[in-house]
């Protein structure tokens, strides 16, 4: 696992342990079947730790519409089997509001806002969503305008879209598994943004970034970096989006700084697909994406930095294809853990056809 999401989910749970030993100052709340998570909420004091139990053992699904304005750890009982489902499937399960900001969610099953969101974090920082399963929402976590929160070792599956991110950044989204949404992950106007160590499978497309990092955010450089994922099994694994999927970055607009490193991309019917826009690709393993590893749609005068990768054959007609005009620094590996190969980097020209 990635040192800073680990080191992460350990602060986290040194917090939670010490705020029930009660070395930290907090009370200890508790919701049962039949009682409200919200009345507890609103009982609570900023800190205080609910946890919600399930029916002694047995499943327990609650249904509420949750909005929470202040700060509270929000987690079901340890082992135990808790769902919060949406009262009006037209609103998110849970809110969290800029006056929660440092608020935790944790542990809990969260569904069927299928016109909504299972968790949206609206305009606060530093907050946990860590170890949840979310599923059957139009969007699983919705994070809008929101900085420094943690998203950790969720299950995001069969919603819209996984994780959706807009006028956000510095987010750290670790060790999710994020399986059978239209988007895995989707990322609009947001970044400096880390993704790291996610498992991304059977989306239709993995990860989608569309050029749209335009909104003013003082002193943050415009980049999402896709580190040390599995990305497999999508029809587009990485879309940086013009119009396509894949990776996407929008074309033609400020996702240039994009950084695309050290994660496995395969089986996929496009590894990354790009149109238009420029972002560096390194180290990472690439193979048996069925239509191309990479495929570029770009304009003269677009750059791109893709050295150091593996691509599965030392042979580039049979894996990777481009369309456009761009200058393009590529190396051929055939990839095998175990032997070093040569580095075969060239300067290619592209001149508006499928390479043959």
């Amino acid at each position: 696992m990635n040192k800073k999401c680990l080191s992460i989910i350990i602060l986290f749970s040194f917090f939670v342990l010490i705020s029930i030993s009660g070395t930290v100052s907090a009370a200890n709340l508790t919701v049962n079947p039949g009682g409200s998570i919200q009345a507890v909420v609103n009982n609570a004091s900023s800190g205080d730790i609910i946890t919600v139990n399930d029916n002694n053992g047995s499943a327990y699904n609650y249904t509420e519409n949750l909005v929470i304005n202040k700060k509270v750890h929000l987690q079901a009982k340890n082992g135990g089997i808790v769902t919060l489902q949406a009262l009006n499937s037209s609103k998110p399960v849970i809110t969290i509001n800029s006056l929660g900001s440092g608020s935790s969610i944790e542990r809990v099953t969260i569904r069927n806002a299928t016109n909504s969101t299972g968790i949206l974090l609206n305009s606060v920082t530093n907050c946990t969503v860590h170890n949840n399963t979310i599923y059957g929402n139009n969007y699983g976590i919705n994070i809008f305008d929101s900085s420094f929160n943690n998203i950790t070792q969720n299950i995001a599956k069969q919603n819209n879209y996984g994780l959706y991110l807009s006028n956000s950044s510095q987010n750290l989204i670790c060790d999710n598994y994020v399986t059978g949404n239209q988007d895995g992950m989707a990322f609009y106007n947001s970044c400096n943004n880390n993704i790291t160590d996610n498992n991304i499978n059977g989306n239709e497309r993995g990860i989608f970034i569309p050029a749209e990092c335009t909104y003013p955010i003082s002193s943050f450089s415009l980049n999402n970096t896709i580190s040390q994922n599995k990305i497999i099994n999508n029809h587009h694994g990485i879309y940086l989006w013009g119009d396509w999927d894949g990776i996407w970055a929008i074309g033609g607009m400020n996702t240039n700084d994009t950084t695309i490193t050290s994660n496995i991309i395969s089986e996929n019917v496009y590894g990354v697909y790009s149109n238009s826009s420029q972002f560096n690709m390194h180290f990472n393993q690439l193979s048996n994406n069925s239509i191309s590893d990479l495929w570029l749609e770009v304009s003269e005068g677009v750059s791109f930095d893709a050295k150091n990768n593996w691509w599965g054959n030392t042979n580039q007609n049979s894996t990777n294809y481009w369309w456009g005009t761009s200058n393009l620094i590529i190396d051929y590996y055939n990839y095998n853990p175990s032997i070093k190969y040569d580095i075969f980097a060239k300067d290619v020209l592209i001149h508006g056809f499928v390479m043959n």
